[in-house]
């Protein structure tokens, strides 16, 4: 089964638009396979979400703007998962026999980056003014924004007692973090 959680940008009705076609388009997209009989990429599946909602909003000038954060979860028969994200849309996997809470995501914004590069601690990072801005998403401007260079399917096994959230990420107030922490505190 195909699992997507997206969160749109640009003004509410505008992002509640882009979030439905990008749904809407994995819905449509991401089962589909090549000539060969593999599934397609997620990654390209969001490129092409991406194209759609640019598309729509480069013929309706009044959704311009418009755009989307996204995160994929593709569970496959032989016991493996692919997933993808765009933006900061999270992907948690909980181990119940471990009681562990694991983000398989990384996030794609400003303060993320400066994370990785080693220049914020993680609790620096959680407190940045900054930490709402993102760097890659579906459409979203001028032209559709995101790069293949940062954006990656990734493939993993599914193992027995592993349970798995996809989200959004926490507000300017921390709300979605309460939820993560809670069910952590149920993991315990």
């Amino acid at each position: 089964g195909l699992i997507v959680v997206a969160d749109g940008m640009g003004g509410h009705a505008r992002g509640e638009l882009a979030s439905d076609m990008t749904c809407t388009y994995f819905d449509g997209h991401g089962h589909n396979v090549d000539e060969k009989g593999n599934l397609f990429n997620l990654v390209d599946v969001a490129d092409g979400a991406s194209m759609d909602v640019f598309e729509h909003s480069r013929r309706n000038p009044q959704t311009q703007g418009m755009g989307s954060t996204v995160v994929a979860a593709r569970f496959l028969d032989n016991g493996t998962m692919q997933f993808v994200n765009v933006g900061d849309c999270r992907l948690y996997r909980f181990d119940l026999q471990q009681k562990t809470l694991e983000q398989l995501t990384e996030d794609h914004t400003f303060v993320w980056d400066l994370y990785n590069k080693g220049q914020l601690t993680k609790e620096k990072a959680r407190l940045h003014n900054n930490k709402n801005i993102i760097t890659q998403c579906i459409a979203g401007g001028a032209y559709p924004s995101f790069s293949y260079d940062n954006v990656k399917q990734h493939q993993r096994p599914i193992q027995a007692g592993d349970v798995y959230l996809l989200t959004v990420k926490e507000d300017e107030d921390g709300n979605k973090t309460t939820t993560v922490n809670g069910i952590r505190a149920g993991c315990k």
